[in-house]
């Protein structure tokens, strides 16, 4: 198994069971998940040990039900992934959500980034219309987010900010709930539910306050790691010296990272600072790092952070 193919199955294994960004609103049910998640259906067809895959079984319904079914749709899988044009995070959470609910669920998918117009004029798009287990109609809205806690003041009055300053969680959750969300009913009479799948993580700036409280449907057992302005990659320094640092790459800013003992990606703390100096001299774009901490066999990731522009929120 290719090292980047081992990737995109822990990308998708994430995609599928890591916490939701999003939780319970106050009085709605709107957007809440009902896609069942069988945990150890989905973590077999993840798994990147070779051994795995003879013994592996399918759960009750599902479209692969032997080992042939399982290689063909790990093919299927990577061959939907090489052939996207985009590296676009979100584009590739998309693409693997698809494959969960066409290939591993079984599911009929309907309609997909589906343009939706009133009198030519554009008024959204639905990301899935699929048809369930039980014959239901579903409308379905994806996003991958990462959003920075700012305890700042900042224009949007948010403290929940995205590397690119105009993105922000309580904008997100609104354009979800409000638009997107409404949007299928209002086109596809037949849909029963519209339901939202919202992953990714919160960023903290080490030196600041926890938050006293989180916004509306902001998951309180969501994902995190760290975030530091260029100025501070000083910071690095603070970490145990056998730790070592990879670059993250778009669209793989999704599981946690796993390298081979010599993979030349890893760098040193002196190594990262020199590299982080160089980038933000020329590029306003952030960095995502991984720390990785070494074990018998391979270098594994402990933690992750942004190393975000001077300027931010305020470029």
């Amino acid at each position: 198994m290719s090292d980047r193919f081992s990737r995109i199955l822990r990308d998708l294994e994430w995609a599928i069971t890591s916490p939701s960004l999003i939780g319970p609103g106050r009085g709605s049910e709107i957007g809440d998940l009902s896609i069942p998640v069988d945990l150890d259906y989905v973590r077999a067809f993840c798994a990147t040990e070779e051994n795995v895959l003879s013994p592996f079984t399918s759960n009750s319904g599902s479209p692969i039900n032997s080992h042939t079914d399982l290689i063909t749709a790990r093919e299927t899988l990577n061959r939907n992934i090489e052939s996207l044009k985009s590296f676009r995070v979100g584009r590739y959470f998309e693409s693997l959500i698809e494959f969960w609910l066409r290939t591993l669920l079984g599911y009929e998918i309907i309609e997909h980034q589906k343009q939706l117009f009133v009198d030519g004029r554009t008024v959204g798009e639905i990301d899935f219309l699929f048809r369930d287990g039980k014959g239901d109609v579903i409308h379905l809205e994806t996003a991958v987010k990462f959003y920075l806690h700012f305890p700042g003041s900042h224009r949007s009055g948010s403290h929940f900010i995205g590397p690119n300053s105009g993105d922000h969680f309580e904008k997100k959750v609104k354009s979800l709930f409000d638009h997107q969300l409404k949007i299928g009913k209002q086109f596809y009479s037949e849909v029963v539910r519209s339901e939202a799948l919202v992953k990714g993580r919160i960023f903290y700036h080490p030196q600041s306050p926890a938050p006293a409280e989180f916004p509306d449907r902001m998951a309180t057992n969501h994902l995190s790691g760290s975030w530091i302005y260029e100025g501070e990659v000083d910071w690095i320094d603070t970490f145990p010296p056998e730790s070592l640092f990879m670059i993250a790459r778009k669209p793989h800013w999704l599981a946690e990272e796993v390298a081979e003992l010599s993979c030349p990606s890893l760098k040193t703390s002196a190594a990262l600072q020199n590299f982080s100096r160089e980038h933000f001299a020329a590029s306003r774009r952030p960095l995502l790092v991984s720390v990785h901490r070494p074990e018998e066999d391979c270098y594994r990731e402990s933690s992750r952070f942004f190393i975000i522009q001077k300027q931010w929120p305020s470029q």
